[in-house]
């Protein structure tokens, strides 16, 4: 029978020829890549060198513990290491080193003064320890890097964590036969060393694989400056949204942006100007939009978004708000405050507009529409599907007040604004849909009359605040109204301000202030009479 001895050396004698080789493969990639995680790397495949060359030596008083304390060093470089993949490189490094050689110190010290499994208890804790603090940062903080490998780095050294605590739990409490023990423990941590040495820097060429294969594929998709989606990342995510869309549900909608005067920002500020311009363009935008839209980078001053789900009277409401934003900000640039303006070009995908090519063709001509009627505004090309958004609104038991008469001209309005959306539907053209507008308005101003008697009958404290919200309501009606004429997009404001500022806010909520008034007086009326 071979002694544990033997095992031990042969494992060690492994240890020194692979750990070399896999530093000088880690040295190799930092020289083409300057990346300090290789680097750092390399220093723990020696520190792991170092540790297994002291089972070659002659045995001298303390050698196991030292050798014990030189595998602690290999983890504070793979930490090292690790901290700068995560971005995170740590401020003190020479600290670190300074901390991991006073350890080194202590422990051949311990191993001296103190009894022998003693000592050997205190270097496989610091190995443990440093272990541990590795998969922590490779498995209990919240990262993208090459998820996958870092995980898997981090079960490694999870186990390694594990293995020297159980390891150093069982020579303390075998401490009256540490010897008996020792040899084992050796030959078990010789070939557990071995191996995970393979296994981490393994894992750390697929860390930076992915790594690097993540940066390429973003170089790949997205703009350099703004970060937004290039023009060709942009045409294949968006004819797969299209793809998706076709399954039912809203229609799609694009909207096609442009900076207004862009090229008298760059001749009269330079290009540096521009750039921050357009950077900053970008940060807008990014806060109209949501995490489901896709915003690229078309060329130039030039972008497209496409909004999922969003039929073009959202796309219009949208459009309205990102231009609002960006005309209402001032860039900061070098102390001079720059305004700049955009003009959007709207589109929805429907029956004459199938592709993505014809929808940017039709943004497109939008968009120019919106130049030639002066910048800084948004534009629907007419012909384009109507702006019309697909619901349908339902009376729902909570719009209920109790007053028969109250109820009964909420549900009628409701009937009416769907009437117009499904004429919209089936193509009617503006003019009549126009007429229909005018008659929900009417009727609106009736509602709001009958309403505002009958709140003032009940003495309710806030009757003068609402009937204050009728008039504006009603203005900004006739005001959008009067705008109608051939434009689709006036068309598409004055249904969304029906829908969402009367139905969804007026009488969802501001009409619900009064209900439990009212319906309190209307059962006391029921008890009397």
């Amino acid at each position: 029978m071979i002694p544990f001895e033997i095992h031990s050396q042969i494992l060690a004698m492994m240890t020194c020829v692979i750990a070399p080789l896999l530093a000088i493969g880690n040295l190799i990639v930092w020289r083409q890549t300057r990346d300090q995680t290789v680097l750092w790397w390399a220093a723990g495949d020696m520190a792991m060198m170092a540790a297994a060359s002291m089972a070659l030596l002659p045995q001298l008083p303390g050698d196991d513990v030292a050798s014990y304390a030189l595998m602690a060093l290999a983890p504070c470089g793979f930490w090292c290491g690790i901290r700068y993949f995560l971005r995170q490189a740590p401020k003190h490094t020479p600290s670190a080193w300074a901390m991991a050689a006073l350890a080194l110190l202590l422990s051949t010290m311990a191993a001296i003064w103190l009894a022998r499994s003693e000592g050997n208890s205190l270097a496989l804790m610091a190995i443990a320890t440093v272990s541990a603090a590795c998969a922590y940062e490779l498995l209990g903080r919240q990262h993208s890097l090459a998820k996958g490998a870092s995980r898997f780095v981090g079960a490694l050294f999870a186990f390694n964590a594990l293995f020297f605590f159980a390891l150093a739990y069982l020579l303390a409490v075998a401490n009256p036969n540490a010897g008996a023990v020792l040899r084992p423990l050796q030959l078990a941590i010789s070939a557990e060393s071995l191996i995970l040495l393979i296994g981490w820097n393994f894992g750390v060429v697929m860390m930076a694989m992915q790594r690097y294969l993540g940066m390429a594929i973003e170089l790949a998709t997205h703009d350099d400056l703004t970060g937004v989606l290039n023009r060709r990342a942009f045409g294949e995510r968006a004819r797969q949204q299209l793809l998706l869309s076709e399954r039912g549900g809203p229609p799609p909608s694009l909207l096609a942006l442009d900076l207004d005067h862009f090229k008298l920002i760059n001749d009269n500020h330079g290009h540096g100007a521009g750039d921050a311009v357009l950077c900053e363009f970008v940060r807008i935008a990014q806060t109209c939009l949501r995490g489901s839209d896709l915003f690229g980078r078309i060329g130039g001053e030039e972008f497209a978004v496409l909004l999922p789900l969003t039929g073009a009277s959202g796309a219009l409401a949208l459009a309205e708000r990102m231009r609002q934003e960006l005309a209402a900000t001032p860039i900061d640039y070098r102390g001079e405050s720059l305004r700049i303006t955009v003009s959007i070009g709207v589109a929805e995908h429907g029956r004459h507009l199938k592709d993505l090519e014809g929808l940017l063709h039709a943004a497109d001509t939008a968009l120019y529409r919106a130049k030639h009627r002066g910048r800084n505004c948004v534009e629907l090309l007419p012909g384009n599907a109507t702006a019309v958004p697909t619901i349908r609104l339902d009376w729902a038991g909570r719009y209920a007040s109790g007053h028969p008469l109250i109820d009964a001209e909420h549900q009628y309005l409701l009937c009416m604004i769907n009437e117009v959306i499904a004429k919209a539907q089936t193509g009617d053209d503006i003019q009549c849909l126009q007429g229909e507008l005018k008659e929900t308005l009417h009727w609106l101003d009736e509602h709001f009359r009958h309403e505002e008697a009958i709140l003032l009958d009940l003495g309710w404290h806030e009757a003068s605040s609402h009937v204050d919200q009728h008039r504006q309501l009603s203005a900004r009606g006739k005001q959008l109204l009067s705008g109608i004429g051939d434009s689709e997009r006036s068309f598409a404001e004055l249904l969304d301000f029906l829908i969402r500022e009367v139905i969804g806010i007026h009488l969802v909520q501001h009409d619900a202030a009064y209900f439990p008034l009212l319906q309190t007086k209307l059962a006391e009326g029921g008890e009397r009479g």
